[in-house]
């Protein structure tokens, strides 16, 4: 703690934002791989494709029930900047060669849904599905497609349990698959008011999607021993989060049974350490200028580390200063100095042996700090992306309304009704298609109610004047934006 000569300030902190949420169903987290072929990329891969499935209906819907409505049982087709998708993706490399790989594989992928549940009694099996029939790189975009069941899945349109997942965590804190399978799960059980959950055997290898073959119809693990899935995947798994001090809780891990049948998890909240103060660095920085502005002791600092200006002191010298001010005080509370400047130069110049240690616990903290920040701000950046597109696409869409009279409006009604019909022929347009009125299908629909609202802005936007909407223009509001907040 940094004073003023001899008065104690107490630090001011301040809590972070609050990031975006975004959610998978239970199901969704219990999803299995045919063959546990699902890599570490190719799982990026598919939150990436979640993140963009999410955002591209929260652009342009208010409502889940609203886009459900207006598309039905249609093929969803999305295109996203590959930019944009490979950083969803967590992806830290320039060379971007291994993502687009990793896409590629996208269209083989076959899943199934709440696999740690397929032997249940109550269990429908429908087999494994493809999780898309389009995933592909073209001229800078991302474009894949999504059929009704597997978009319904994602979406969670059946209002499964659910957990609120810190995505850019699960892509970006660890190199391996394990380790944010087992995070995901952990999150769902503390979203649901759960701290222990135990799984089989055989239940723990198709949620970590182990990888295996079929021989007369019977899987044959990678695995095929405890202690070799303890070892190769449990074990690491657990040991990577409860290493990751971003994260708030650990686990614990019991086998059950001898032979070992199934594996207990207590999920435990992790204990705040004092020394873990917010904006460690940003914090003391400014209380350290508040103690020494104006002082002798000021001049001592810069004449030590023959600095100009106090903002040119490194982040070393800045905890090192503060060490030997805290120093200082405890001594000057002893009694006994007679004179401070020349005591504060002593120890500055004579302490460095014993702060290396408390700066190895510094920098740790620094390191960590740095990394949730990162994450904090780009999830910061996906909520106001999310909710720039929104009205964004809603100001071009009024001010196209706003041009367009009666007559017109009428034949791009009847053109947005043809065109949903022809790729969503829904049983409510063929009821209206075929009734006693003469009145044409676009004439019987009320165009004040959201859901048809919504199928036709996305009809005019989409399909009408697309060269309306302009990534530039959107690009630089999302900028603006995350400069007032």
């Amino acid at each position: 703690m940094i004073r003023k000569t001899v008065t104690r300030n107490q630090p001011k902190t301040k809590s972070a934002a609050p990031g975006r949420e975004i959610y998978k169903s239970d199901r969704v987290i219990h999803m299995g791989t045919q063959g546990g072929k699902i890599t570490a990329s190719l799982y990026r891969c598919v939150n990436a494709i979640i993140l963009s499935t999410q955002h591209h209906v929260q652009s342009r819907y208010d409502t889940l029930e609203e886009f459900e409505a207006a598309h039905g049982d249609t093929i969803l087709n999305i295109e996203v900047p590959f930019k944009n998708f490979a950083d969803y993706m967590g992806w830290k490399s320039n060379n971007r060669k291994k993502a687009i790989e990793a896409i590629q594989l996208l269209e083989s992928l076959k899943v199934k849904w709440d696999i740690i549940h397929e032997d249940d009694e109550n269990a429908v099996d429908v087999g494994f599905l493809s999780f898309v029939p389009k995933a592909r790189v073209v001229d800078g975009m991302m474009q894949f497609s999504l059929t009704p069941d597997v978009r319904r899945e994602l979406l969670n349109i059946d209002k499964n349990p659910q957990a609120h997942l810190n995505l850019m965590i699960a892509n970006a804190a660890w190199s391996d698959k394990y380790t944010a399978l087992l995070y995901e799960k952990c999150t769902l059980e503390l979203t649901n008011n759960s701290v222990a959950f135990e799984l089989s055997i055989d239940q723990l290898r198709s949620l970590f999607n182990i990888e295996y073959t079929l021989e007369a119809g019977e899987r044959k693990y990678k695995y095929p021993q405890f202690r070799e899935l303890k070892r190769n995947v449990i074990s690491k798994a657990v040991d990577n989060i409860n290493k990751t001090e971003i994260l708030d809780f650990y686990i614990e891990v019991t086998p059950i049974g001898k032979p070992v049948r199934a594996v207990h998890f207590a999920i435990m909240k992790k204990r705040r350490s004092e020394s873990q103060m917010p904006m460690l660095e940003v914090n003391t920085r400014k209380q350290l200028l508040n103690a020494l502005q104006g002082s002798m002791l000021m001049e001592s600092v810069l004449q030590h580390f023959a600095v100009q200006d106090f903002d040119d002191l490194t982040d070393y010298q800045v905890f090192y200063t503060e060490y030997c001010l805290n120093t200082l005080n405890e001594k000057l509370d002893a009694g006994g100095v007679k004179n401070v400047f020349q005591y504060f130069m002593t120890i500055l110049r004579s302490n460095e042996k014993a702060f290396a240690v408390r700066w190895i616990q510094i920098e740790k903290q620094l390191k960590n700090q740095a990394r949730q920040v990162h994450i904090e701000r780009e999830q910061r950046r996906h909520q106001v992306s999310t909710e720039v597109h929104k009205k964004y696409r809603d100001e071009v869409y009024r001010d196209f309304i706003a041009t367009v009279d009666v007559d017109k409006l009428d034949r791009l009604h009847q053109q947005a009704v043809e065109k949903i019909i022809a790729h969503n022929p829904g049983a409510r347009f063929k009821r209206m298609a075929n009734s006693d009125t003469s009145l044409p299908v676009h004439q019987q629909l009320d165009w004040t109610h959201p859901i048809n609202v919504g199928m036709f802005k996305e009809y005019v936007l989409d399909h009408l004047i697309p060269d309306k909407l302009s990534q530039k223009q959107i690009n630089k509001r999302i900028e603006e934006q995350l400069v007032k907040k």
